[in-house]
C-alpha cells in the first residue's frame, strides 16, 4: 500500500486498515494522544496519522 494509492482512491479505503512503510518526517505526542507526519516517496503529499494511549506500544512511538 502507498501513500499515492490513499490519495488516488480515498474512498475505498475509509474504515479500513492500512500498512504504509515510509519515512516518519515529524511525531508530536501528548499524555494521551500523538500524530505522525509519514512519507513514502510516491507522492508529493505526506499521510498524518492519529493514535491513541489504546495501543500497546504507545510510549515507545511517542519517544521516537
Amino acid at each position: 500500500m502507498t501513500i499515492r494509492e490513499i490519495y488516488k482512491n480515498s474512498e475505498q479505503f475509509l474504515n479500513k486498515e492500512v500498512k504504509l512503510g515510509g519515512w516518519i518526517r515529524s511525531i508530536r505526542g501528548s499524555k494521551h494522544f500523538g500524530f505522525l507526519v509519514l512519507h513514502d516517496g510516491t507522492f508529493i503529499k505526506q499521510i498524518h496519522i492519529i493514535y491513541n494511549k489504546k495501543l500497546e506500544n504507545f510510549k515507545k512511538i511517542s519517544k521516537m
